[in-house]
């Protein structure tokens, strides 16, 4: 014999498809020894339910697949059905057997099939001498086989010969021509993909057109009251020689926007005479058409061989459904003068005109009151009234002589109006609007002045408007106004009209007026009012002149004025108002006739002026007042720059600083004082304080930091602070600053750290304190704990022993450290001035210890029986469970009834066995460990039973039931127990489920016989249910036993009698399949149930059953075939049918998935008449597509799809953008943004060029034909590229402004095809420098001169900014430099050196010369020398002249001041402003006196 075993077995094989290949791989198990080799393998596939090798197919014992360990075979020769999972296992082959079988493989591919199921071969569209046939290609799985189509085969015949038409091509349509007009020609078609060709698909299909579509309806006309007449003309094109035009259809528009069939409703006329008349009732009742619609209509003609032409374009014009007037408006009564009109408005005469109206006044003088028509002045069969929609009627008669009204009253009106068709309702009665009227009753109110506007001999006054019943129920037509002067006789005023402002010009100073008024209406003038209250003539003052101020001492401001003009009154008093710190004037004071007023700066500082900026300017305004009012306030008036607020410094407010301090020396800053009240800042004033003592200055000085050396005590406390001074005083003081000579304690050396029984020792060495008196207040002794440095409280360093010993001693099991932690320590010290530094830890650190910490569990030895007990557990041998030191002995301990009793005391071992026990009883154990530092804790007590489980039972014995198929179990008990006295409580069954796992079985599943009896029967459909066992699979099982102390025996051994599961068919995974159909029938067929599927169990039949509602189904079919022609469907329903196979076990599930068939046909062709496309959305921005609904041909239209022409020419779907604009193409429309046709994948770019878009509908049987293709608007995009730059407006460009012009564009495509909106100029990198109409531009803002900038332009209009134009540059003119800053001079050695700064500006060219001038002092004027200081250097712009020259050239007397001025001259020639003249300069021959003379040649020397 060899030494070897069968190969292992393999790992699960990997299983795919390529292309028309399967592919199986796996991985080579071990061959079984060393030298072997694999000698064949085996592939087993699952095929018909039963796992089969195809040696045909994949031959393992091939050299090839064997070193491969991979087979490829086409998939077509496995006699799989399209869907079913491709499943494989494998093993190996040596010299000494086969091993085991792999699992199969996980994730299975899906079987692939030629294509499956084709759509109808349809035509779409033709002529009489070719057809143009379309078919769609498949895209779901179950109908491409799995696979892509790959190619079309298209034949046709006409006397029994088939030929091609297309031999393999992947198009979906093709035009057959030279075609017998009105021949019948039979086609049939087929796909293939990669693994073959499908069955034919046929269809006869005849060579005729239809008629060409109608004209539009040529007219619709109301007739017979109401009725709607249509008329049409032939269609120009009948479809082909010999036909004729049998019928029309016509249809009519429904409310809801659905056309519908209307030939039924014609009255007369006849459809083949091209007329039809419909009542009004018909046009109201089935089509709901409401009074005012539009009567819409289309037709359709059909031709000898029923081909239907498309519908004529709907009518847009025509008659609308007439009615009676509707109810007028309630008419309005106006006050017409001695008349009232009465005006109404005219109804809705609802497509009718208006005949005649009826005036209905109410009579209340008749006997009984009654409506009256008053003929004479309110005729509504006059065509000027029905013209004019008004009439009058006099107030005097008919309304009160013969109505009886009287004034005041409203007269109650009403009217109604009539057409062809009658009257209309009456309006609602009128009982308000213009009342009986008479003559203004007297005003209640008297007239009063108009302060605001009455002012010297103007006076006006205001009156109240009179209205209602004040104004005798009329209108007032004006008003009359008299006016008394002083006691003069009443003057009545020139006519006012209807102002309730009156005004008195010419009125004489000082005199007095009393005025009062009437109303004037058609009937008269009505009485006058009461007399107004005296007004007196009098003027304003005028406003204060000459308005100063000075400064009153150095504190206040006086302000002063001359009197204002009294305006022939007496002036009272004077306001002066101040200008706060927001710009606002305040009220300050209000004077007597004075003219001065004295304010402190203190007050003007405060609130509400608030001027408290030191050189802050001072304005004031005046008003005066004589007795009738304030006059006008003065201009604003500034003190000047010579009367400012002036303040002493600002006090500071920021202590001073302690930069540094010892027990000998403190150091102090302090900050500048940058607020000075206007005066500069003579000294600081630093003051100390010692203790609590008072505040000395100790010096006066500009320095702001000190250090103060002398004087300074240890230990002793100070405090600081400081104040400014100016020339005006000293400043407040500032905070103070409190600070003790001290240091805090020095850093003390490391601790001493030790360990004595159990107790840990920190030691250290108390450091210096910091100064004299000053003493440790506080230690913090620190230990590193869990990562970090932390203070406990048991080492508490503020304690007074641990202060005064410099120690602190505390057990080591108060540290939370862990055994083998280093104990580490760190000490720091604090006085009254803070904390030491840290010192360093403590070296070396010693190590924590601990006694055992972790035991293991007790366990129960294989030594334990009914008398005793044997336990073990395990020694801990790691640091963290010993504590840090070996264990050196256990104790073990145990009870039975509340006493623990030793079963020994301390020995070192891990074994023991305790005798004598009670056989059955529990105990209860536990035990503890110990090492040098004592005893551990005890372990948790465990319980442990003086017993053993049962003996093994013998084999689960099974029998089938034959009536049922249900599974009988039974076994026998054990032969041991577990012991005397004990019994069996329980059995455990479990069974291997489908996952090869044994599960356990509850007694609760058993239909017949329990656990207790040793019997459990199991049906099928528990087996499946619960462990998951499907038909063939065998079942095993095992048993168990417990007895009375809960110890279960071994499982039995597993049974090897075969026993597998039968069960009903499963389910049809494939639905019946329609193999004929019509609109009133349907031939179904379905697939034999494979053997694999039919549960075990021959099939005897299957059931059809077939629903309207996908939901209640009844039976059509229960027999032993697979075939079934269902009659007498009702057209346009939609049906449901699924089918069942049955065993004699009962019915499978339904198939799945149903099929549902629809008893109609596809939508009908969209035409392109029923299109339309406009600019929608915001700024009309969209492109809006719309359409009308087809024919729904059966079945309710349920999508629609939309294709628009790209930029190849082709049409892309664009059903997902419309969506994704949220709007729903059921709505009939599709909108895009006009943008997104710019974009990719459309590429729509060139302006103006039509957009076309096509759609078709889809029902529950399929998609209709694509229509044709509709254009209506253009394609719009952002303006082009301008062709030209933007140009220069030279003439009116200078340095300061550069003036650009550019051509307007309004021409498509430039402009996009859409109006431009605006033009958008940009500078360089500067963007929207203008953006407007114009064509022009001016820019004068940041120009620079000499500079270059690059302007280029762009159109905008609705959709956006278009690319800019390519740029033009533009040099900004230069222009003159800027003006020199004053020069200086210097004496140098005996020369004065002028000496300048450059100009600002350049004026945009380089400066290329400097003019130098001196003072003149003989004539006053500037001049240049013709020897020095001529060429400056222009880079140091500096230049020296001997003073000799100076002074005798420029005539200057000795003292007199060298002035000098610059120019500065650019390369363009262009010159600045001379400079302001040197100031502070040299002084020819200036002498110094001896003293200063001396001190120079000190610093001279001191220097050398």
């Amino acid at each position: 014999v060899k030494a070897i075993a069968v190969p292992s077995t393999p790992s699960a094989p990997a299983v795919s498809i390529s292309g028309a290949n399967l592919v199986i791989d796996w991985n080579a198990p071990y061959s079984g020894g060393n030298g072997v080799s694999i000698s064949e393998y085996a592939v087993l596939l699952y095929i018909s339910s039963s796992w089969t090798e195809f040696k045909n197919l994949c031959d393992g014992a091939s050299s090839s697949v064997k070193s491969a360990t991979q087979c490829t075979f086409a998939l077509n020769q496995l006699s799989l059905n399209y869907g079913d999972s491709i499943k494989a296992k494998v093993k190996a082959n040596n010299e000494r057997g086969w091993g085991t079988e792999s699992s199969e493989n996980s994730s299975p591919p899906t079987m692939q099939k030629p294509p499956i199921t084709l759509s109808s071969l349809t035509k779409s569209s033709g002529t009489e001498s070719q057809s143009v046939l379309t078919w769609t290609t498949p895209t779901v799985a179950s109908e491409t086989g799995g696979s892509a189509i790959t190619g079309y085969n298209l034949q046709y015949q006409l006397s029994g010969t088939w030929t091609d038409l297309i031999a393999d091509s992947l198009v979906t349509t093709y035009t057959h021509t030279g075609l017998n007009s009105g021949t019948a020609y039979e086609y049939r078609y087929r796909a293939k993909n990669v693994h073959g060709w499908s069955s034919y698909t046929t269809a006869t299909l005849t060579a005729c057109s239809a008629p060409s579509k109608p004209s539009a309806i040529t007219s619709i006309v109301a007739v017979n009251d109401g009725d709607i007449q249509i008329t049409w003309a032939n269609p120009t094109n009948i479809g082909g020689t010999s036909l004729t035009i049998t019928s029309y259809e016509l249809q009519v528009k429904h409310d809801n926007g659905v056309y519908a069939d209307a030939s039924s409703y014609c009255q007369e006329g006849s459809l083949t005479l091209r007329q039809c008349t419909i009542t009004k009732a018909n046009l109201v009742t089935n089509y709901v058409l409401a009074v005012g619609d539009l009567v819409i209509a289309k037709v359709r003609a059909k031709n000898s061989k029923n081909l239907w032409s498309e519908w004529s374009d709907a009518n847009t014009q025509g008659a609308r459904i007439p009615d009676v007037p509707a109810k007028m408006a309630t008419p309005v009564v106006t006050d017409a003068g001695l008349k009232l009109r009465i005006t109404w408005t005219e109804p809705n005469f609802n497509y009718a005109p208006i005949t005649a109206y009826k005036i209905s006044i109410w009579n209340n003088d008749a006997g009984p009151a009654a409506w009256a028509i008053d003929t004479t002045n309110c005729d509504g069969t006059n065509a000027q009234v029905i013209s004019n929609k008004y009439c009058e009627v006099p107030i005097a008669t008919p309304l009160i002589a013969t109505y009886g009204y009287t004034a005041g009253n409203n007269i109650k009106v009403k009217v109604e109006a009539q057409n062809g068709l009658g009257w209309g309702t009456a309006s609602d009665d009128c009982t308000t609007g213009a009342v009986i009227t008479k003559v203004p009753e007297k005003p209640a109110n008297v007239p009063t002045k108009v302060a605001a506007k009455t002012s010297g001999t103007t006076i006006v006054i205001d009156i109240t408007a009179l209205t209602g019943a004040n104004a005798g129920n009329s209108a007032i037509t004006q008003y009359n106004v008299k006016y008394v002067k002083d006691s003069d006789a009443a003057v009545l005023m020139t006519t006012q009209g209807l102002s309730t402002e009156i005004t008195l010009t010419g009125a004489t100073l000082g005199s007095s007026y009393t005025f009062t008024y009437a109303g004037v209406n058609v009937h008269g003038e009505g009485t006058y009012s009461d007399a107004s209250a005296s007004i007196k003539a009098v003027e304003l003052p005028a406003a204060p002149t000459a308005l100063s101020c000075a400064y009153d001492s150095t504190v206040n401001i006086k302000f002063s004025w001359t009197a204002a003009t009294d305006g022939s009154g007496t002036l009272s008093a004077n306001k002066i108002y101040i200008k706060d710190i927001n710009g606002n004037y305040v009220l300050a004071d209000t004077l007597g006739a004075v003219t001065e007023k004295i304010i402190p700066m203190t007050t003007l500082a405060a609130a509400p002026y608030s001027l408290s900026t030191v050189g802050e300017t001072v304005y004031f305004k005046l008003q005066a007042s004589n007795e009738l009012e304030y006059g006008p306030l003065t201009a604003a008036t500034s003190c000047g720059g010579s009367v400012t607020m002036k303040t002493v410094p600002s006090t500071p407010t920021i202590a001073p600083t302690i930069t540094s301090s010892s027990e000998t020396s403190i150091s102090v800053s302090y900050t500048a004082i940058t607020s000075t009240g206007g005066s500069a800042i003579t000294a600081y004033v630093l003051q100390k304080a010692t203790g609590n003592g008072e505040f000395e200055n100790l010096a006066d000085s500009m320095l702001t930091s000190q250090t103060l050396s002398s004087g300074i005590v240890s230990g002793q406390t100070y405090k600081f602070r400081y104040a400014a001074k100016n020339a005006l005083g000293t400043s407040g003081n500032s905070p103070e600053v409190t600070i003790k000579a001290i240091i805090v304690p020095s850093t003390p050396s490391a601790p001493a750290v030790s360990t004595s029984d159990g107790s840990v020792i920190v030691d250290w060495t108390a450091p210096y304190s910091g100064g004299t008196g000053i003493s440790i207040t506080q230690y913090q002794i620190l230990f590193y704990i869990g990562g970090s440095w932390v203070e406990k409280s048991f080492c508490d360093g503020t304690n007074m022993n641990a202060i005064s010993e410099t120690k602190c001693t505390f057990l080591m099991n108060q540290l939370t450290l862990s055994y083998g932690a280093d104990i580490k320590a760190k000490i720091k010290a604090k006085n009254e001035k803070g904390w030491s530094i840290e010192s360093s830890e403590n070296s070396p650190p010693p190590i924590m210890q601990t006694p055992p910490i972790t035991l293991s569990s007790l366990a129960r030895g294989t030594g334990t029986s009914e008398s005793q007990i044997h336990l073990t557990w395990t020694t801990p041998i790691v640091a963290a469970e010993t504590g840090g030191s070996f264990v050196t002995g256990y104790n073990l301990q145990y009870q039975l009834s509340g006493t623990w009793t030793n079963a020994f005391q301390d020995a070192l071992t891990n074994t023991y066995t305790v005798t004598g026990l009670s056989s059955g009883q529990d105990y209860q154990f536990k035990y503890r460990a110990k090492n040098i530092h004592g005893w551990g804790s005890f372990s948790s007590a465990q319980t442990f039973t003086a017993c053993q489980a049962p003996s093994k039972p013998a084999t689960v014995v099974f029998t089938v039931v034959a009536s049922n198929a249900n599974v009988e179990l039974s076994w026998s008990a054990p032969s041991s127990i577990g012991g005397s006295g004990l019994t069996i409580s329980a059995y455990q069954i479990v069974i291997k489920n489908n996952q090869a796992l044994f599960q356990s079985l509850t007694s609760t599943l058993c239909s017949e016989g329990n656990f207790n009896l040793r019997k459990c029967t199991l049906t099928q459909a528990q087996l499946t249910s619960t462990f998951g066992l499907t038909t063939g699979k065998k079942v095993y099982a095992q048993v168990r036993a417990q007895n009375s102390k809960s110890m279960w025996s071994e499982y039995s051994d597993v049974n090897t009698q075969e026993v597998k599961i039968a069960a009903v068919p499963l389910k049809p995974n494939v639905a019946p399949y329609k193999t004929a159909g019509t609109s009133t029938s349907i031939t179904l067929n379905w697939n034999t149930l494979p053997a694999y599927r039919n549960g075990g169990v021959t099939i005897d039949k299957y059931k059809l059953e077939i629903s309207t509602d996908g939901s209640s189904y009844s039976t059509i079919y229960d027999a032993m075939g697979t075939s079934y022609q269902k009659t007498g469907l009702t057209t346009g329903t939609k049906y449901y049918f699924r089918y069942f196979s049955h065993n004699c076990l009962g019915y499978s599930a339904s198939s799945s998935p149903v099929i549902t068939y629809y008893a109609a046909d596809v939508p009908a062709t969209i035409l392109t008449a029923a299109m339309s496309m406009a600019y929608a959305g915001s700024k009309t921005k969209d492109v809006e597509m719309s359409w009308t609904a087809p024919a729904t041909q059966g079945s309710a239209i349920s999508e629609y799809k939309v294709k628009v022409k790209i930029s190849t020419g082709d049409f892309m779907d664009v059903t997902q953008e419309c969506e994704e604009y949220e709007e729903s193409l059921t709505e009939l429309k599709c909108t895009i943004p006009m943008k997104n046709l710019w974009a990719s994948p459309f590429l729509l770019t060139t302006p103006g060029v039509p957009i076309e878009f096509k759609v078709q509908a889809k029902n529950g049987i399929g998609w209709g034909t694509l229509s044709s293709a509709k254009s209506g608007v253009n394609l719009q995009t952002k303006p082009q590229k301008p062709t030209s730059t933007p140009t220069n407006d030279a003439a009116s460009t200078t340095f300061e402004q550069i003036k650009v012009d550019w051509t307007a564009i309004s021409a498509s495509p430039a402009n996009g095809d859409s109006a431009v909106t605006q033009y958008v100029l940009s500078v360089g990198s500067l963007l929207n420098v203008y953006q407007g109409s114009a064509t022009t531009h001016t820019m004068t803002s940041g120009l620079t001169p000499g500079h270059d900038y690059q302007f280029r332009y762009a159109a905008e209009n609705k959709y956006g900014v278009g690319e800019f134009s390519d740029a033009i540059t533009i040099q900004c003119p230069t222009t003159s430099p800027t003006q020199p800053s004053a020069p200086t001079t210097v004496r140098d050695g005996e020369n004065i050196k002028v000496c300048w700064n450059a100009p600002s500006s350049t004026g945009g060219a380089s400066i290329v010369e400097y003019q130098v001038e001196f003072l003149d002092y003989s004539d006053s004027t500037y001049k240049s020398h013709s020897t020095n200081c001529v060429e400056p250097d222009i880079n140091s712009r500096c230049c020296s002249i001997p003073e000799t020259t100076v002074k005798s050239f420029f005539n200057l007397a000795t003292n007199n001041e060298v002035k000098a001025r610059i120019t500065a001259i650019n390369e363009d020639g262009h010159e600045s402003n001379p400079s302001d003249p040197t100031t502070s300069g040299v002084r020819v021959n200036q002498q110094f006196p001896l003293l200063t003379y001396l001190f120079m040649q000190k610093l001279s020397i001191q220097k050398k």
